[in-house]
């Protein structure tokens, strides 16, 4: 009751989700499966045992100018999956080796629980940044598609703090 409780608190906050901004990085590709809200990302290969109460996917390219210029919103993602106590999880995918996403990160003080690499196509995504809340089941239940205005970033940071409340 507590989850369901925690993710209907989505619906009273708007932010702009990915169907509703145009792509900023990839064009889309016909033959690929777009990531979407109420689905999961198996591409990924993260087991049901692997989440967190929830969990931030960021698919990222280091040379994305959108992604360069959100560093400061993905370093406030880091810093609450800090203070969390493991509740919170922030995952970085895209197709750059995993040493030069982890070097770029490390230089702007960003620690995520993990890197991956994986082309954008294969996990559904057509354009970057991509961020995806996750649930405890790996279902996506927020989905943004390009960089964020200053309120929307702020907005998502609140929404992640109130679910972590709800479901403490």
């Amino acid at each position: 009751m507590l989850l369901h409780t925690a993710w209907a608190l989505q619906a009273s906050m708007h932010l702009r989700t990915a169907d509703e901004r145009p792509s900023t990085s990839l064009p889309a590709t016909s033959h690929v499966q777009s990531i979407a809200v109420g689905q999961s990302i198996p591409a990924l290969g993260l087991q049901h045992d692997k989440w967190s109460d929830v969990n931030a996917v960021l698919f990222f390219r280091r040379d994305c100018v959108y992604c360069k210029a959100s560093l400061h919103f993905y370093r406030d993602l880091a810093t609450l999956k800090d203070v969390s106590s493991g509740r919170f999880r922030l995952i970085v995918v895209g197709p750059d080796s995993v040493s030069d996403v982890s070097e770029m990160l490390q230089a702007n003080r960003i620690q995520p629980d993990s890197i991956q690499s994986l082309p954008l196509t294969v996990a559904g995504v057509s354009g970057t940044p991509t961020l995806a809340l996750l649930d405890v089941n790996g279902v996506i239940r927020r989905l943004w598609t390009g960089q964020l205005q200053q309120s929307e970033e702020r907005q998502a940071l609140d929404w992640i703090q109130k679910f972590l409340k709800v479901t403490h």
